[in-house]
């Protein structure tokens, strides 16, 4: 019954997640990436191992749902990631 279920993952974890958030709003599912701004869509009534991004099929439902992921992230203050500006790399 409800309108929308929010994740918000903004880091990355050591069981291979990526930084990101998602929103599932009834059959659909959108992940946005936080590393490269991708964003992906499943029909999970009928793709339920998230095998085929529907993105580019559907830009309609993608920006109604990443608006809504938007909004839910400022309503709750959702902490984003941002450059560690003491980072070196190690080539």
């Amino acid at each position: 019954a409800r309108e929308a279920i929010f994740w918000h993952y903004p880091h990355y974890g050591n069981q291979g997640g990526f930084p990101g958030s998602a929103v599932r709003m009834g059959r659909y599912k959108l992940i946005e990436s936080f590393e490269d701004g991708r964003l992906q869509l499943f029909d999970l009534d009928n793709d339920i191992g998230e095998q085929n991004d529907l993105a580019a099929e559907m830009p309609e439902r993608v920006g109604q749902m990443q608006e809504a992921l938007q909004r839910w992230r400022r309503e709750v203050d959702a902490k984003l990631p941002t450059p560690n500006p003491d980072f070196e790399r190690e080539d």
